[in-house]
């Protein structure tokens, strides 16, 4: 591999040396393994106006000797030596020394492809912004230069939103192409950061200059086991600089960005928790309850219903969610089998924009659609509602508030129930009271009605509705409560519909979903512990088969 590398590095045609110049600089420390690569890379560029500032950072093995080497008989490659003082301190050395327009840099381990220069060169000159700063895809090799893996960066994103090249974690430094001017606008690199500096500058940076993304890919990245990311610990850095980058962006900037102060928050909370820096995703958390406890209206929740047969009373459910006192919210719809696709039944939006989602999951349950349901959904919050029952027109704006006050990730609320012709009566079920730490008590008594539930985005996505007909929202429930307070709303703020056929009301129905819950935590290894709340579900269904029988 180290000779195919080789022949690839040395077929280059090179150009000739107009243009402007640029200057490529390479920090090394301890680089004797892959140096020569990395360097006859710099060398075999097809640009010909470059220099090459090679910064040997204190090394304590044959880097020196291996540069010498390398660099003999190329009078554009410059070597300079200094006591070992990190990355950043190397890379502004290459900096003061660099005679460029423009800055690039490459990593001892890592590879230019032989276009790099020349492409970036090119399209910097097409763009025509001097504040440009060009970043591009790239590859991923193994230590011995195989390939790993392509990664493909949202450009679309970028273009729409330069600062989420940082703030997204798109930029890999040598990727880079910059004016050098950029360093004279913002300051060096960060000498105190031994991870970070990198990013620390770009994102300086946001505030004057604007990334691009090129589709090309133009670096070979290197994942081997003594990269200095590798050996050591620098997490409280990493946390340290996420939540400077959060706090970065202006709240009118943040707006333009997500729509509001409260969903970039959100949206900054989402990717870093997903990234793995718990402080920052707590930071970015505690802002963005903070911005929503401020400004409620700028908090999306989506209404999910699941939806069978019986359109009328669909439509009832729908124009009950749409009739909210908080308007920032989104209807979705998901229907079994495309035969029952209520659409054509369901009201007309504005400016030909659908009032209402409409999705086809094609008959797999309450349980499941609910699950397509949240994936599509777009808001911060997300609210479960029967195609045949109804919300109270303050039900959204009222348990949001509670929500937001209290921090909570699930809350549930009281309801009314509605006798369906006059078959049942009417009344009040004072739920709200099941609050707080409820797990395992919950698991022999369950007072929670689905359609009053309310749950945080980041929760809902974390777990699903389990395949399980007739028991799904329950199940749901337990694992929810297991790992988060719910948070009870003793207001009555739903309509739930009810006749002798609805489970909690047919003997038969519910001492068939008793067993069957049952009998799935019996089966669940996790619930060993709360045998006798399982033998109370036993319990309960062995007595309603005795009223049957009676």
């Amino acid at each position: 591999m180290k000779r195919a590398l080789q022949g690839l590095f040395g077929n280059g045609r090179r150009t000739g040396a107009g243009g402007p110049r640029v200057t490529v600089i390479m920090p090394v420390y301890n680089g004797a393994d892959y140096v020569a690569e990395a360097l006859a890379s710099a060398k075999a560029q097809t640009y010909g106006n470059l220099e090459i500032i090679v910064v040997d950072d204190g090394s304590t093995d044959d880097t020196p000797a291996i540069i010498a080497r390398s660099a003999e008989g190329d009078p554009r490659v410059k070597m300079l030596s200094q006591p070992n003082g990190g990355v950043a301190s190397a890379l502004n050395a290459g900096i003061r020394a660099a005679t460029g327009e423009f800055i690039c840099w490459l990593s001892h381990d890592d590879l230019f492809v032989p276009e790099k220069t020349s492409t970036q060169v090119a399209r910097f000159t097409e763009i025509g912004d001097p504040r440009a700063i060009l970043c591009s895809n790239y590859d991923l090799i193994a230590a011995d230069g195989t390939l790993l893996d392509r990664v493909r960066l949202d450009g679309a994103m970028i273009a729409e939103k330069p600062e989420y090249a940082v703030l997204r974690g798109c930029v890999n430094g040598c990727t880079i192409f910059a004016p050098r001017s950029l360093f004279e606008i913002v300051g060096p690199f960060d000498e105190h950061l031994p991870s970070t500096q990198d990013y620390d500058l770009w994102l300086r940076a946001t505030d004057s200059h604007r990334f691009m993304l090129m589709p090309e890919s133009l670096v070979m990245t290197r994942q081997h086991p003594r990269q200095g990311s590798r050996q050591a610990d620098y997490s409280a850095e990493f946390n340290d600089f996420w939540m400077r980058a959060t706090d970065h962006i202006k709240a009118e900037r943040a707006a333009q960005l997500e729509g509001s102060l409260y969903r970039f928050l959100s949206e900054m909370a989402h990717f870093l928790k997903r990234a793995g820096a718990a402080a920052a995703t707590m930071h970015a958390g505690s802002r963005a309850a903070e911005a929503a406890r401020r400004d409620p209206g700028s908090v999306m929740v989506s209404v999910v219903i699941p939806f069978h047969s019986g359109v009328d009373l669909l439509r009832a459910a729908v124009y009950s969610a749409l009739g909210q006192t908080h308007r920032n919210l989104e209807v979705i719809v998901v229907h079994d089998v495309p035969e029952t696709d209520p659409s054509a039944s369901l009201p007309a939006g504005v400016d030909g924009a659908p009032a209402v989602r409409v999705f086809c999951q094609h008959a797999n349950g309450a349980g499941m659609a609910r699950n397509f349901g949240k994936r599509q959904a777009r808001g911060d919050y997300i609210a479960f509602l029967d195609a045949d029952d109804l919300y109270l027109p303050t039900k959204v704006e009222t348990q949001l508030a509670h929500m937001l006050r209290k921090s909570a990730a699930i809350s549930h609320t009281s309801y009314f129930t509605h006798g369906e012709n006059g078959r049942m009566s009417s009344g009040y079920q004072n739920s709200g009271t099941t609050s707080g730490k409820v797990f395992p008590a919950i698991i022999s008594h369950n007072p929670v009605a689905m359609p009053t539930v309310m749950i945080r985005r980041d929760v809902a996505d974390a777990i699903d509705f389990p395949d399980a007909p007739g028991c799904e929202d329950f199940l749901w429930l337990l694992e929810v409560v297991q790992q988060h307070k719910l948070l009870g709303i003793t207001e009555p703020l739903t309509v739930v519909r009810i006749s002798p056929e609805s489970v909690a009301y047919d003997p038969v129905k519910q001492s068939r979903s008793l067993r069957a819950i049952a009998a799935r935590l019996r089966a669940d290894d996790r619930y060993t512990r709360h045998a006798g709340h399982i033998d109370r579900l036993n319990s309960l269904a062995a007595d309603l088969e005795a009223q049957i029988a009676g």
